[in-house]
């Protein structure tokens, strides 16, 4: 029998929770296989996938190289005509995938669905486009553009919408063809940069608003938390991404000033009191940092508050001191 859709979860010490997210899969309706693709994990997350005792899972054992590599190696094994990753502490809504993948056109390389937060009211996060098939190129470029549009300032009026993974089929075919995988070494938003590929190799794409994910937001996640180098990490996927693009992508300038605000403000709240000349020394690499002075330059005043034109003064002028100082207070430190 045809497998229709390889669902791969990496895992990483996922004991207490990959057993239930694999159970959420084996209702799916359509012919499957979930592939689990350990990263080396040291708790018994294998054991507790191999107790699941279901011949449709299957467990690759890998080295620890990281999420991105697991994902590959998963995906280097998948057999089915459709893909989707999915993360060990989340659930897969079996119903909605097979929903999402009745209303596909035949020339689909990818569907986008609709997903849900625990942290949210909302019954579905809200979608960046309406249902429908679109294979438009301006569609693709747009949706490129709108990954890296964030929030800059207490002004923005963008169009961001924070692709996930997650609430994806991909066409096998399609990847493999294409060559597209995940950034290995890339240890923060390998997502954003595996979709920002897609977006720019696809040439159609379904978009429906049932919904087939159920994301459990955790405030210890990657990317809440204090991370040393988090900085360069943004660095290196601006690096990955102008490697894609040919180019600097478009919101460039945006992206990486909010992001350096994002890492310094990080700094201030982790360090706190206890140790101002840490937070300072991460706030003097980034305000020092080319990278970042560019963005700064590159954005306009008019977009700003008073408050926001005044940080961005010192900013320009490389006071660590005086930025600490500003941030703390606004961070009621």
């Amino acid at each position: 029998m045809d497998i229709k859709v390889s669902f791969i979860i990496p895992t990483y010490n996922a004991a207490g929770t990959v057993r239930e997210t694999v159970e959420s899969i084996l209702a799916f309706p359509l012919p499957f296989e979930v592939i689990v693709a350990d990263d080396g994990s040291e708790d018994g997350t294998r054991e507790a996938v191999a107790g699941i005792g279901d011949e449709r899972v299957r467990l690759i054992a890998c080295p620890h190289r990281g999420v991105s590599a697991a994902r590959n190696a998963g995906l280097a094994e998948a057999r089915g005509e459709w893909v989707h990753f999915a993360d060990a502490d989340d659930l897969v809504i079996p119903g909605g995938i097979a929903e999402a993948l009745s209303r596909a056109d035949d020339s689909a390389e990818l569907v986008m669905f609709a997903y849900k937060r625990t942290d949210s009211s909302r019954e579905s996060e809200e979608l960046p486009l309406k249902p429908g098939f679109f294979s438009d190129p301006a569609v693709f470029r747009d949706l490129k553009d709108r990954l890296l549009d964030v929030k800059f300032s207490a002004n923005y009026k963008g169009r961001y919408f924070g692709g996930k993974i997650y609430q994806y089929l991909y066409r096998r075919e399609f990847l493999a063809e294409e060559g597209v995988h995940f950034p290995e070494g890339l240890p923060f938003a390998e997502d954003c940069v595996f979709l920002y590929d897609c977006f720019g190799r696809c040439r159609a794409l379904n978009v429906t608003d049932v919904c087939g994910y159920l994301y459990r937001a955790e405030p210890g996640s990657a990317s809440r938390r204090y991370r040393e180098h988090h900085w360069e990490e943004y660095k290196d996927m601006l690096a990955r991404l102008t490697e894609i693009e040919g180019a600097r992508p478009a919101n460039t300038a945006r992206f990486m000033y909010q992001n350096g605000n994002y890492v310094m403000q990080q700094a201030v709240i982790h360090f706190g009191r206890g140790n101002i000349r840490a937070a300072e020394a991460v706030i003097r690499q980034v305000l020092r940092d080319p990278v970042y002075h560019e963005a700064v330059c590159a954005l306009h005043y008019p977009d700003f508050t008073r408050g926001e034109k005044v940080r961005n003064l010192l900013a320009r002028h490389g006071l660590a001191g005086l930025y600490g100082r500003w941030l703390r207070r606004t961070c009621g430190i």
